[in-house]
């Protein structure tokens, strides 16, 4: 959260955002594929690797200036 407050700033707020929800996304698929916190093991498909990469490329698209 600190972070945040720092680099919220330099960035930009939406800046901001989507690199936190990159790193909940990627956190997620990597967490649900070795079943890290006691969670149930969701190995990695084409349909999550193509949901992932859909994901990022909107990311990448709010980020284009």
């Amino acid at each position: 959260i600190s972070l945040y407050y720092y680099t919220i700033p330099k960035l930009g707020i939406s800046t901001m955002i989507s690199f936190g929800l990159f790193g909940q996304l990627t956190f997620s698929i990597i967490a649900g594929h070795f079943g890290w916190l006691n969670l149930p093991l969701e190995p990695l498909t084409f349909k999550r690797l193509l949901g992932f990469f859909v994901m990022m490329f909107g990311i990448i698209l709010i980020n284009i200036k």
